[in-house]
């Protein structure tokens, strides 16, 4: 039935009494809500519907007659028509929901993309393409394969840290367990106080305004940055700081590169921030975690 409505489309009789006029026809393709497009041999483009032409935000003056590397679409037009050429029209191999991306109105959607070969008593007309967007389906399988990694890690977590007293131990399966899921890379820091089975360390902005830290744990994965320390070094660190703000305010800061690290933390040297952890009411270990879109500290 498609293939000769498209037939009557393109060619157009007005002698069909099974299929009605054609301008019924043309109704029927217009108002589908599915976004379709019919090339020719040639993948020039001999008809648009209103749904392909909203998705593309384009008329038909711009895409009728064209090639798709003659149309500012958005993707990857030379993958699209060899893709059509060679396998869909010179085959006969359908292309089924392959997913691909397109900026509409400023927005990132994925569209599912399929097209198949159009012929007519073996004479080859061309090929239909369609265009689903199906951004929210995608969006829903990522979160919740997010969600899923996120409870994995979690588990992990629970049966990997912590199984011991021994508080550096502790901090090398802290920093195993975050890189590469959690960061890039992590730097975890004790009190000087604790690895010398003295009580964590007091709050420096009280007396010398110096915190003093000694690594205990690196890992990277993949930024094979040069570090300032490394373990077994002793830091000694001023309250200005950014991993001994975050140590001292008992919560995480996050900042996306240096100048926000500054703005965070006013006259502080542009560094990733740290993730607190804690030993009784007081401070004991931050770790810094560095990651290629977000520095955290905590």
């Amino acid at each position: 039935m498609i293939h000769n409505l498209l037939r009557r489309l393109i060619k157009p009789s007005r002698h069909d009494p099974a299929l009605g006029p054609i301008g019924e026809l043309g109704v029927l393709f217009d108002q589908s809500p599915i976004a379709m497009v019919f090339r020719d041999h040639q993948l020039r483009a001999r008809r648009t519907n209103a749904a392909f032409r909203r998705l593309t935000g384009l008329p038909d003056e711009a895409l009728l007659g064209r090639r798709p590397s003659e149309t500012d679409l958005g993707v990857d037009t030379a993958l699209i028509e060899r893709t059509l050429a060679r396998q869909v029209i010179s085959r006969g191999v359908p292309v089924i929901d392959v997913h691909i991306e397109l900026m509409v109105a400023g927005e990132r959607r994925v569209l599912s993309w399929s097209a198949y070969r159009v012929t007519d008593n073996g004479q080859v007309l061309g090929v239909l393409a369609s265009l689903t967007d199906v951004t929210g389906r995608v969006q829903a399988v990522t979160a919740l394969r997010q969600a899923n990694a996120r409870l994995d890690l979690l588990q992990r977590a629970g049966c990997q840290i912590g199984t011991t007293l021994d508080v550096q131990r502790t901090a090398v399966e802290l920093a195993a367990l975050a890189v590469p899921d959690l960061a890039d890379r992590v730097a975890v820091d004790l009190c000087d106080e604790v690895l010398h089975g003295e009580d964590p360390c007091q709050d420096p902005r009280i007396g010398s305004g110096i915190l003093r830290l000694r690594r205990v744990a690196v890992r990277d994965g993949k930024t094979r940055a040069k570090t300032a320390y490394n373990v077994g070094d002793l830091i000694t660190a001023p309250v200005t700081r950014p991993v001994v703000i975050a140590l001292l305010e008992g919560k995480p800061l996050l900042a996306r590169n240096r100048a926000d690290v500054r703005r965070q933390v006013p006259y502080a040297p542009a560094q990733a921030g740290p993730a607190p952890g804690t030993c009784r009411p007081r401070c004991a270990a931050p770790a810094a975690w560095w990651s290629s879109s977000m520095c955290r500290a905590g």
